[in-house]
């Protein structure tokens, strides 16, 4: 008769007899067990690989949203318009293949022109008269 121990943490169990079909038993749950847990690290690769997969175009979109936020917020600010006029400005400008940049340089030719018809006179307020609208209107009514 043999006597074979099994040792787990700090406890000790002491068998004897044959102890063959424990030890088989033990095998097949430790294989298992292995297999269980390479599941586990194949489920863990494939949400990995899924949550870049989604994250990164939408970190992308977010990133590209809150640029676009930023460039409308200052185009606003540099023509004294809302923000909200500059993205319906920004939209129909692209729509028409022109830029946000181009929009900018109208208005601030338009208000230069406004301007020069109020002040100076001239060529610039005959061409508002030409057109049927009053410089002092027009620049009561900016964006």
């Amino acid at each position: 008769m043999t006597t074979r121990g099994i040792r787990a943490g700090k406890a000790y169990i002491e068998f004897s007899g044959d102890t063959s079909k424990l030890e088989a038993a033990m095998q097949r749950v430790s294989k298992q067990m292995k297999a269980f847990g390479e599941s586990l690290n194949r489920i863990g690769a494939g949400v990995a690989a899924f949550g870049a997969a989604l994250g990164g175009p939408l970190v992308a979109s977010v990133m590209r949203f809150a640029k676009l936020g930023d460039v409308i917020h200052k185009s606003a600010a540099r023509t004294g318009a809302s923000a909200e006029a500059m993205s319906g400005l920004q939209k129909a400008a692209e729509l028409s293949g022109a830029t946000l940049t181009d929009v900018e340089r109208a208005m601030k030719r338009s208000n230069e022109a406004i301007d020069d018809a109020i002040h100076k006179g001239g060529e610039a307020a005959d061409a508002f008269e030409r057109l049927g609208l009053s410089a002092d209107e027009l620049q009561k009514n900016e964006c």
